[in-house]
C-alpha cells in the first residue's frame, strides 16, 4: 500500500474546486482593508539606492489573509533626485495613512508592523517572462478608502460629494476667462453652484 493510500484510502486524491482562487490569482482592482505584516529595506542591485518594500495582509471578510505588496518598493533613497522624490512622496502617503503627522519621524521601519489602513490595489502588467501582478497604489486611513469595488471608476470622485439642483439657486453664466479656467482646472461636475437672479439655463 502506498503512503497516499494509507492516508486517503483507495479513492486517492482528487483536485479541490476553485483551484484558480488561490494566493497566486489576481485580486480585483479596488480598495482593501489591510494590516502591515512585513517591512524590508532592500538595496538596489545596481547600487543606485534603497527601496522600502511593504507586505500587506488583507483583513476584510473577502480575500482575508491574501497578501499584496507595494510593487518593487518605494525608492526612498536614489541617485536620481526625481526617483527619490517620487519614492519619498509615496512613503509619506503610506505613513500618513498609518497615522503619522507632518512633524512625526519614522526612525525604524518596524514601527509600521501591525498598522492598519486601506490600500487601493491595481494590476501591474507583466513584462517578458513575468506575469501580471497586483500592487498597491493608494493609501488611506482605515475605513476611509472603502471596501473593494469591482469598478474602480466609482472611486474617482469623493463619496461625500453630493450634486444637487436647487430651485432657488440657478447657475450663473461664466465669463470667457472663467470658462477657460474651469476647463483646465475644475472637474466636469460642478460641486457647488453659485447663486444668481437669472433664469435657469433650461428655462426659455
Amino acid at each position: 500500500m502506498s503512503k497516499l493510500s494509507e492516508y486517503l484510502g483507495n479513492d486517492g486524491f482528487t483536485q479541490p474546486e476553485n483551484l484558480e482562487d488561490d494566493e497566486f490569482s489576481l485580486l480585483p482592482v479596488g480598495w482593501y482593508p489591510v494590516e502591515i505584516t512585513d517591512v524590508k529595506i532592500v538595496d538596489n542591485e545596481n547600487g543606485s539606492g534603497a527601496r522600502f518594500v511593504v507586505k500587506f495582509t488583507i483583513i476584510g471578510d473577502k480575500y482575508q489573509n491574501r497578501k499584496v505588496w507595494n510593487g518593487a518598493g518605494f525608492n526612498f533613497i536614489h541617485t536620481s533626485q526625481a526617483a527619490q522624490a517620487i519614492g519619498q512622496r509615496e512613503l509619506g502617503r503610506l505613513t500618513k495613512a498609518c497615522g503619522y503627522g507632518e512633524n512625526d519621524r519614522l526612525t525604524d521601519e518596524a514601527e509600521l508592523i501591525q498598522k492598519r489602513l486601506d490600500v487601493y490595489v491595481e494590476v501591474e502588467p507583466g513584462t517578458g517572462e513575468y506575469k501580471d501582478r497586483n500592487k498597491t497604489t493608494k493609501y488611506k486611513p482605515l475605513g476611509q478608502g472603502g471596501e473593494k469595488t469591482e469598478n474602480p471608476t466609482t472611486n474617482s470622485a469623493p463619496s461625500s460629494v453630493t450634486v444637487q439642483k436647487s430651485a432657488s439657486a440657478p447657475a450663473a453664466a461664466a465669463t470667457p476667462e472663467k470658462e477657460e479656467e474651469q476647463q483646465s482646472s475644475t472637474p466636469l461636475i460642478n460641486i457647488a453652484t453659485p447663486k444668481s437672479s437669472g433664469k435657469r439655463p433650461w428655462e426659455k
